[in-house]
C-alpha cells in the first residue's frame, strides 16, 4: 500500500509539472520585439510648429501607421516588429517632404521635417501635391473628393521642389468669404517662399459652376492677398464637362473659383486687374472685406484654436490636450501569437521523460 502511494505521488508530481510548463511557454514565446521609434517636430518656413499635419511611416510591403501632430508639432510613430525585417526601407512622409530610414527593432530616432505648409483648419474636401519640373507642378485632384479636377501653377522660382493644393467648402487661410458667388474654394502652396507672379490654372467640374449658380462665361479667379479678395484676369475653356480658368497671380495663397463682380470693367492681368474699382480711374479697390464676428483674423494667419470658421471642430485636427507624455498617441496593430517555438516544446518534453523516467526508476526500486 505504502509502495503504491508514493508512486501515485510521483505520477502526480509529473502531471503538475507538465501543466504549469505547458501554461507558461505561450506567455514566453508571445513576448514580441521591440518597434522602430521614429519622432520629431514639424515646423513651417519661418520655424513655427505646425500642428494637426499627417505624419505616415510606411514599409516596402505597404504597411503604415499614420499620427498627428500636436499643437507642439510633435509626432511620434512606433512601426512594430512584426511588419518589418531589419534592415528594411521606412518612408517618413509629411505633406510635402519624405525622409527614408532603415528599420531595426528597438531604435528610436529623430526626424524633424521643417518648411512644411500649415494645413488649412476649414474642413479640406480634397489635397494633392506633386513634385515641380522646369519650374511648373499639376496636381492631380479627379479621383478624390471635390470638385476640382487638377490645379497646375508654371513659374515658380529655383528652389521649389513640391506644390500643395487643399480644396475647402469654406476660404482657408483665415480669408472671409467673399462677396462674390462661389464655387471652390482653393489653398495652393508650394515648399519655398513665392511672391514673382505666377500662372494659375484650375480645372473644375462644370456642374460645380452650375450649382454656384455661375455661368461659364462669368467664372473667374479669386486671390487673396493683403486682407482682400482679387478678381484676377481670368480666360476660361470648357472641354465637355471640364471647365478650365487660367489667370495670373502674384504669388501663392488662398484662391476661389467664384462669379465676377458685375461691377468690375478691369481687363488686366494678375492683381492688377481684379478686385473692385473704385471710380473712373480703374485703380483696384484696397479696402479689405469685414472679418467675420467670429474672431477669426484677416491677416491670412490660422486661426489659433485650430477650429474651421464654422465653429466645427475639423476631423485632421490633433486631439485637445497633449497626452501625458507629450506624445501623439498611435494604436499599433497586435501582435502575432504563434504560440510555442520548437525547440521550447522540445525542452518541455525532454524534461517530462526524464521526470517520469524518474518516477519509473523509484516505482522499480520499491516494487523490488
Amino acid at each position: 500500500m505504502i509502495r503504491k502511494t508514493s508512486a501515485l505521488r510521483v505520477l502526480a508530481a509529473v502531471t503538475i509539472a507538465l501543466m504549469v510548463a505547458t501554461a507558461g511557454a505561450g506567455s514566453v514565446a508571445a513576448v514580441p520585439d521591440p518597434p522602430h521609434e521614429v519622432f520629431g517636430t514639424v515646423t513651417d518656413q519661418k520655424g513655427n510648429a505646425v500642428s494637426g499635419v499627417s505624419v505616415t511611416v510606411s514599409d516596402t510591403d505597404g504597411d503604415s501607421i499614420t499620427a498627428t501632430t500636436n499643437s507642439d508639432g510633435y509626432y511620434e510613430i512606433k512601426f512594430p516588429a512584426e511588419d518589418a525585417d531589419d534592415g528594411e526601407t521606412l518612408t517618413v512622409k509629411v505633406e510635402g517632404a519624405e525622409e527614408t530610414t532603415a528599420f531595426s527593432s528597438g531604435t528610436s530616432e529623430r526626424i524633424d521635417f521643417d518648411g512644411v505648409e500649415e494645413p488649412p483648419t476649414d474642413n479640406p474636401v480634397d489635397d494633392g501635391d506633386s513634385d515641380v519640373e522646369n519650374g511648373g507642378a499639376t496636381v492631380d485632384l479627379s479621383d478624390g473628393d471635390g470638385s476640382t479636377g487638377s490645379v497646375t501653377v508654371s513659374g515658380l522660382p529655383a528652389g521649389a521642389s513640391t506644390v500643395t493644393v487643399y480644396e475647402a467648402n469654406a476660404p482657408t487661410g483665415g480669408a472671409p468669404a467673399p462677396s462674390n458667388n462661389v464655387a471652390v474654394y482653393l489653398d495652393i502652396a508650394a515648399d519655398v517662399d513665392v511672391s514673382n507672379d505666377v500662372t494659375v490654372s484650375v480645372t473644375v467640374d462644370a456642374s460645380a459652376l452650375e450649382d454656384a449658380g455661375i455661368a461659364t462665361d462669368d467664372a473667374v479667379l479669386l486671390h487673396y492677398t493683403d486682407g482682400s479678395w482679387s478678381e484676377l484676369g481670368t480666360d476660361v475653356t470648357t472641354d465637355g464637362e471640364d471647365v478650365t480658368l487660367d489667370a495670373t497671380a502674384s504669388g501663392l495663397s488662398p484662391f476661389a473659383v467664384a462669379q465676377a463682380d458685375d461691377d468690375d470693367d478691369s481687363t488686366g492681368g494678375g492683381n492688377t486687374g481684379g478686385g473692385q474699382t473704385g471710380g473712373d480711374d480703374g485703380d483696384t479697390d484696397d479696402t479689405p472685406t469685414a472679418t467675420p464676428d467670429d474672431g477669426t483674423p484677416d491677416d491670412g494667419s490660422t486661426p489659433d484654436d485650430g477650429t474651421p470658421d464654422d465653429g466645427t471642430p475639423d476631423d485632421g485636427a490633433p486631439v485637445d490636450g497633449t497626452p501625458d507624455d507629450g506624445t501623439t498617441d498611435v494604436t499599433s496593430p497586435e501582435p502575432d501569437d504563434d504560440g510555442p517555438g520548437p525547440l521550447l516544446i522540445g525542452g518541455l518534453v525532454i524534461v517530462v521523460l526524464a521526470i517520469a523516467g524518474a518516477a519509473y526508476v523509484v516505482y522499480g526500486r520499491e516494487q523490488a
